[in-house]
């Protein structure tokens, strides 16, 4: 358990604050998450004698692996105005903690985050149930953290207060790294690795950070984790029991299991007859609710639209093309998205001409605009077109050589280019707080796809507190299913099960998209373009 840092509240100066000449506290800033970064007090000296503010109590506590640090800090803090007390009374100088005891008697749990960051309320909350359930409750269960909501800061938060081996799974490189840097951050002594094939490490420790592709086919090196911290944790499917994913908890046979994500639902597909002709449909359903039942409950949730109203994440205005048409597109194998192929037919010269017109448009008004694109002939095409235009952009896919991409994307942080074109590689792990366009031109029957897409941009930016996130969608996606702001999680009426609605209605078990199916020469079942 991580102890306080104690202080004695001996005699205090004037409780008004601090004299010209003690040290003032810093100013406290936030880090790319909003969670509050602790001012290194230890470093300010002062003005009036040059003697070091930190004359006061010395707090003594374990950090993340063990070893004991000893730190002076200022008695007085004047942010908080502690007052002289009889008995006399130690306290805890930590952020975000401020609990109070008399000195001598055993010290309460601390409140606060070790190290560097404060949680927000809800990381606070989320982290609790998170614990409590992992250590009580035998079975995989959901936290529900909109995008933006601080995830890497929730998981390292959990590994540290568990204190006990875990195995946190990622779904991608960037993902894994930001995670990891968030629990390093902490202490860059804390016991941690990575096992990833694409970063050139295969380490197992006390806290491990995997990507699934990397450890599938070795479930027998993980099995002593009774713990596992599962992000992204929608990408798990029940029902395909040969996945990457479901085969490899099966195998290690963990069910103390947290999975976190902003959607938890999936695509499925359903049959019907109707007046003699067959039909398939795509149909939202509760990752919690698809057969055999992995995941159990939604233990926490925090919306997209709770963290705008309290201005953790940007408010969203949408331009929608209200004349898109998709009846000419064809739905693919998985039944949960469209075909390549259609998608390609869709992006005709003229459609790219308009979305050409569109981003000049932007352009004079937008600080940076990430543009999805359903195939790389579109985007390249697109790019073709903004250049005759006079507008550099440039395109990112899966097969972009892994240093160019890396080089692409630091270019467009540090603002040298506005518009970046990408194709299914920035859906998640894309962090660009000053990014403030997202362009749509990639249709899709997922919700899940649609919410990351627009989540890419929802982050408040530190150097404009102010910004206003502009999604322009060319593919009619949320004129189909509803801003993002709108969709959330619900219980059922009268009963116990999770749904998911928006602005376009209850979501749950309804056909977003509509196909008719026909019978081929050789008797096999095939999708034809969708009718609704």
């Amino acid at each position: 358990m991580w102890q306080h840092r104690r202080s004695y509240t001996g005699p205090l100066p004037d409780p008004k604050g601090p004299s010209p000449g003690e040290a003032k506290p810093l100013p406290v800033s936030r880090d790319h998450e909003g969670a509050e970064i602790e001012p290194h007090i230890q470093n300010q000296q002062s003005r009036a004698d040059g003697v070091s503010a930190l004359d006061g109590g010395i707090s003594t506590q374990p950090n993340l692996f063990g070893a004991v640090t000893n730190t002076r800090r200022c008695v007085f803090d004047g942010r908080r105005g502690l007052l002289i007390s009889n008995p006399p009374q130690e306290y805890c100088d930590r952020e975000g903690c401020g609990n109070r005891w008399v000195h001598g008697t055993e010290p309460p749990e601390c409140r606060a985050v070790p190290g560097k960051y404060k949680l927000r309320d809800y990381q606070a909350e989320a982290v609790d149930k998170a614990i409590w359930h992992l250590k009580n409750y035998p079975h995989p269960f959901i936290i529900q953290a909109a995008t933006g909501a601080g995830k890497s800061l929730m998981i390292a938060d959990i590994c540290h207060k568990l204190n006990e081996p875990v195995l946190i799974l990622q779904p991608s490189k960037e993902i894994l790294e930001q995670n990891y840097a968030k629990l390093v951050s902490y202490d860059p002594m804390i016991d941690a690795g990575i096992y990833s094939a694409s970063k050139g490490r295969k380490e197992i420790r006390k806290f491990t950070y995997a990507t699934i592709g990397s450890i599938r086919t070795k479930p027998e090196q993980f099995k002593h984790f009774r713990y596992v911290i599962l992000d992204e944790c929608h990408l798990l499917n029940p029902k395909n029991t040969e996945g990457m994913l479901t085969k490899f908890m099966a195998d290690i046979g963990v069910n103390n299991v947290c999975g976190l994500t902003a959607t938890p639902y999936r695509i499925v597909q359903k049959y019907f007859k109707e007046d003699g002709q067959l039909f398939y449909t795509a149909h939202l359903r509760m990752i919690n609710r698809i057969h055999p039942f992995f995941w159990k409950n939604i233990v926490y949730k925090i919306e997209t639209a709770d963290l705008i109203r309290r201005k953790y994440l940007a408010p969203i205005v949408y331009r929608r093309d209200h004349e898109v048409n998709l009846e000419e597109l064809e739905v693919n194998s998985t039944g949960a998205d469209f075909t390549v192929e259609s998608l390609e037919k869709f992006w005709s010269d003229s459609k790219l001409q308009k979305l050409a017109g569109v981003i000049q448009k932007i352009d004079k008004h937008c600080q940076q605009n990430l543009i999805f694109m359903s195939s790389l002939k579109a985007a390249a095409r697109a790019r073709e077109m903004l250049g005759v235009l006079g507008i550099e952009s440039h395109v990112v896919d899966g097969k972009t050589p892994q240093n160019e991409r890396e080089q692409l994307i630091e270019a467009f942080k540090a603002k040298k280019f506005k518009h970046m074109l990408n194709v299914g590689v920035f859906t998640t792990g894309f962090d660009v707080p000053s990014l403030d366009c997202v362009t749509l031109a990639r249709p899709t029957m997922s919700l899940a796809l649609y919410y990351q897409m627009v989540g890419r941009g929802v982050r408040i930016d530190p150097e404009r507190p102010q910004k206003v996130l502009r999604v322009y969608d060319l593919a009619g996606v949320s004129t189909k299913l509803g801003a993002v702001e709108t969709i959330r999680v619900v219980k059922e009426d009268g009963g116990f099960k999770d749904k998911v609605i928006s602005e376009a209605g209850d979501m749950t078990e309804q056909p977003l998209f509509k196909f008719i199916v026909k019978k081929n020469m050789f008797g096999n079942m095939e999708r034809d373009q969708s009718i609704e």
